[in-house]
């Protein structure tokens, strides 16, 4: 049954229509939607919403004159475009075989082997996908390896992640690393890159691959044992294909064991993971270059300090003023601190399984007697940087068609809300839809996709209901027109980075509160090294600016995630609107990231729910490297 679960009046509703999944892109979209139950006008059809999905398209060739005597059609042109522009240009493409692996070579080998670096990558990701067949990593490496010898950074980045998790190639950090940095264009610069993170989808689709190859290797040894029996009996065993089922066993075990071994969470040696990150929700303490006074109320003589610590590598130690803090199995903490009459300074000390170190400091100052010092109080300035123009689509769906599909109660509200602040303080131009169909979105999309430049920046934001096929993890945005048992008026995460992969914007970050919105993200982007300077992340961001970012902000992996639980928002929305709203001098989508996953993970946890936040690279939509940048009006 496809409905979502109806909360009891004291429980909190999620965003989960029961197996759905969102996708999210690289790109940043932020969407709040407005339509009645009642059709619009020039309201789409499916078929017509169709043609607006972007397919793999070859061009017909020019007719060129050589001369007076001779005329010659010159080769065809593989380019991706959506069905309706491939149409009217005249061009080919297969409409009901997406998903066939010689469908789409047959599209992009000949570019592939006459040295198109784009084509190269893309004749990669076939083999890498499957498209219906068993994935060849090794094929999908020797590809990306071509395009990426000719500096193609999204090749670069694909052939990094395929040496992280030692498919195709032996496992190697050092060359993934390597990779990764080709890839930023900063290899000359003191900026330091670690790895993420295998992701939540990724480890699924790892386990997943582990159980076939176990299936395989014991329906293999029963056949084995089969034939040595007729042999042994006298009946006929074949010994030759008993040496090859021994041959094929041993690749499968030897196969399952890499696997078990990348499942065992403990990183490879060489591998350097982030330094710890702490985030103090209260009492506001922003991230600055010296320390921040905080004033407590006057007649306060004590303070309660709570926030939230991440140690990838592993936590060892969690201090306050030397004292060891409780830490919670989602990372929050939680201390009250006695404030002194000339003040107390607070010190938090997080010490991770690798020796990685950092600290926060402040002072809490009783009744307003402290004065904040030249360092705390000094305006941090963001260096003259062209990041070009802004736009976002933000979509909130609350009021679905179909009775079978549990409404929500503050997806609009979330869209609009986030709408306005993106234009209010960011300086965006923002398209909203409100209880959008397919159509609806995917035009959008596709206006947006013929009017973006390379010079622009696009944040999708989604609020909706979504769905998760756990057959292959592919997740889906549910517009309001979606039936329950039927795909057709779906928007798939293969659709959704398709279109995003054939858009011009510099940068694109989509961010996706809805349930299983994990499902679109990867982990195959380095990132930047906690305690980094201002210097260097000044620095990083002239490098980065220029560079082609697709990356996905998600509410939650791949569960349902809560409705309401702030207010008059869900607890992403709040925590997201905090974030962008205290900010004070321009920021990356990774430190938006930290900001609010802390404070999810607090609010999720007072209503003894789990809920984690996700940000990673989009896989498959042409991310090269950098971030998304928020950068507020002056």
């Amino acid at each position: 049954m496809l409905a979502r679960w109806v909360p009891p009046p004291t429980a909190m509703p999620l965003r989960n229509p029961g197996r759905f999944a969102a996708l999210l892109p690289t790109l940043l979209v932020l969407v709040a939607s407005c339509a009645s139950d009642a059709p619009l006008p020039g309201q789409g059809t499916a078929g017509e919403a169709d043609e607006l999905l972007v397919v793999d398209c070859l061009l017909p060739g020019k007719v060129r004159r050589l001369g007076t005597q001779m005329t010659y059609l010159t080769q065809r042109r593989a380019i991706k475009t959506s069905a309706r522009d491939c149409e009217i240009r005249g061009g080919e493409y297969t409409a009901y075989d997406r998903a066939s692996y010689a469908t789409a070579l047959a599209v992009w080998l000949e570019p592939a082997k006459s040295g198109d670096a784009q084509a190269q990558t893309y004749v990669g990701e076939i083999f890498e996908k499957g498209l219906g067949l068993e994935p060849d990593y090794a094929a999908a490496a020797t590809w990306y390896r071509r395009a990426a010898e000719q500096g193609y950074a999204p090749a670069q980045i694909n052939l990094g992640q395929l040496y992280e998790l030692g498919r195709g190639v032996p496992r190697d950090p050092g060359q993934a690393l390597a990779w990764y940095r080709r890839a930023s264009g900063l290899e000359d610069l003191s900026v330091d890159f670690v790895p993420s993170a295998p992701s939540q989808t990724e480890m699924e689709q790892l386990k997943q691959d582990l159980r076939r190859r176990e299936e395989e290797v014991d329906r293999l040894r029963q056949e084995l044992e089969t034939l040595r029996h007729q042999g042994a009996g006298g009946t006929g065993g074949d010994a030759a294909q008993v040496s090859q089922l021994e041959v094929e066993i041993e690749r499968l075990r030897t196969e399952a064991e890499q696997m078990r071994v990348q499942l065992a969470a403990k990183p490879p040696l060489g591998v350097k993971l982030p330094a710890p990150t702490i985030e103090i929700l209260d009492p506001n303490v922003p991230l600055t270059r010296g320390m921040k006074i905080v004033q407590t109320i006057e007649a306060e003589s004590h303070r309660v300090i709570v926030g939230h610590v991440d140690a990838p590598a592993g936590l060892l130690s969690l201090t306050l003023n030397d004292a060891s803090l409780p830490v919670t199995d989602q990372g929050m903490f939680r201390s009250e601190v006695v404030v002194a009459p000339e003040g107390t300074r607070v010190a938090i000390v997080a010490t991770d399984a690798s020796g990685g170190r950092t600290e926060r400091s402040f002072v809490l100052a009783s009744g307003g007697s402290a004065t904040a010092s030249a360092e705390a109080t000094r305006t941090v300035t963001t260096p003259s940087i062209d990041f070009g123009a802004y736009y976002a689509l933000v979509i909130g769906n609350d009021h679905y068609r179909n009775p079978e599909i549990h409404d929500l109660e503050t997806a609009r509200a979330d869209a609009r809300e986030i709408g306005h602040m993106l234009e209010r303080k960011f300086d965006f131009r923002v398209t909203a839809l409100e209880d959008a169909t397919r159509y609806d979105v995917l035009s959008a999309l596709n206006d947006l996709r013929g009017k973006l430049t390379d010079r622009d920046n696009l944040l999708i934001f989604y609020a909706g209901h979504g769905e998760l096929d756990r057959a292959n993890s592919r997740g889906h945005w549910l517009p309001v027109d979606a039936e329950p048992r039927s795909t057709a008026n779906w928007i798939s995460n293969v659709d959704l980075t398709d279109i995003l992969n054939s858009m011009a914007a510099r940068h694109i970050i989509v961010i996706a509160d809805s349930c299983y919105s994990g499902s679109l993200t990867r982990s195959s982007l380095a990132r930047l090294e906690a305690g980094m300077t201002q210097e260097a992340r000044f620095a990083w961001m002239r490098g980065m600016v220029g560079k082609r970012s697709r990356t996905a902000l998600t509410s939650g992996g791949l569960a349902p995630v809560l409705d309401s639980g702030g207010g008059d928002h869900s607890i992403f929305a709040k925590a997201l609107l905090t974030v962008l709203g205290e900010a004070s001098e321009t920021i990356e989508g990774q430190r938006v990231f930290q900001e609010i996953s802390a404070r999810v993970a607090w609010a999720a946890e007072a209503q003894r729910f789990e809920q984690l936040p996700q940000y990673a690279p989009i896989k498959y939509a042409g991310h090269e490297s950098g971030d998304f940048f928020f950068v507020p009006r002056s």
